[in-house]
């Protein structure tokens, strides 16, 4: 099966040469590598009908793009129909599965989370309570209307938030608040961040809490951010 992966490969390398004397050097390669050793070991592998086709072009020094064509053909249904089959039958096709499930949930979509309860309004949005829908964890998802940051020209101020709270989840620090994810919609700009009980408090308490719009914020966060990144890169070292 291996073989018939690599000689489909090779014909469609053969295919994409521009020039007569590569594709007659690929041609002969292509030849001895796969068909005539494929017809020692078993003369069934490829039909008659398309060997002597080959054949005939190779003699008379013919070396069209389409020149493995008939051989392409048979690969071609061989691989869907029989290989396939059994592939689709097999556990190798449940790891994929899998595999692919989790590669497309690496970047989540607001269907993914199931909002709960507005936890408080800032500046160019909300914070909600919000469920991860595949795992049920509890996280704050913070949600910036894009067309509110575009009129008061913060999206610099977004993005500086985003790269702060990177830099801090890089460490993992237990003291902070760990960014997990970060998406768009057409509409809104989301943090996923994680859920403390704290925030929620603060919030129903009406305390000042950390917003976007303090904007001097920004620069103590950055500053703190990158110290805290510097002093665990030397723990480490």
């Amino acid at each position: 099966m291996l073989t018939q992966f690599n000689f489909y490969d090779q014909i469609r390398t053969y295919e994409k040469l521009g020039s007569e004397g590569a594709r007659a050097l690929k041609a002969k390669e292509i030849y001895h590598e796969f068909i005539l050793r494929e017809l020692l070991g078993s003369p069934e592998a490829f039909s008659p009908g398309s060997v002597s086709a080959v054949q005939h072009f190779l003699n008379k020094k013919l070396y069209p793009p389409d020149l493995f064509q008939p051989m392409f053909v048979e690969i071609y249904q061989n691989l869907s129909e029989k290989v396939f089959s059994r592939f689709l039958s097999s556990k190798h096709f449940i790891r994929y599965c899998q595999w692919k499930n989790v590669q497309l949930s690496i970047i989540p979509v607001m269907n993914d989370f199931r909002i709960d309860s507005l936890i408080q309004c800032v500046s160019f949005g909300n914070v909600y309570k919000c469920e991860k829908v595949d795992t049920g964890k509890i996280y704050s998802i913070k949600c910036y209307c894009k067309k509110h940051l575009k009129m008061k020209q913060a999206e610099s101020l977004a993005l500086n938030e985003q790269r702060i709270l990177a830099l801090l989840s890089e460490e993992e620090c237990p003291f902070l608040v760990q960014l997990t994810y970060a998406f768009q919609t057409d509409k809104r700009l989301c943090y996923v961040l994680d859920y403390t009980v704290a925030l929620e408090h603060c919030a129903k308490q009406r305390r000042p809490c950390y917003d976007l719009e303090h904007a001097p914020c920004l620069g103590f966060l950055q500053e703190f951010a990158d110290r805290h990144s510097g002093i665990a890169g030397l723990h480490r070292a």
